[in-house]
């Protein structure tokens, strides 16, 4: 588990080739973004996609090359 401060400099190096992402439901709105508008752009395709007993998302995504 990393911060999404730790994620975000990781991607915008390129240093990242695959992230693995849990998606919970939220019924607030707000908080912090994982990804900030400015990261250098790069391509990334679904890999996997499992939902869970909770109503979570686990999503994988490996970097397209």
């Amino acid at each position: 588990m990393s911060s999404a401060s730790i994620l975000r400099q990781l991607v915008a190096a390129g240093r990242l080739d695959r992230l693995s992402i849990m998606l919970c439901p939220e019924i607030s709105g707000g908080g912090e973004r994982l990804f900030d508008d400015g990261l250098p752009a790069s391509s990334w395709r679904l890999a996997a996609s499992e939902p869970t007993g909770t109503g979570a998302l686990r999503l994988t995504y490996d970097v397209a090359g």
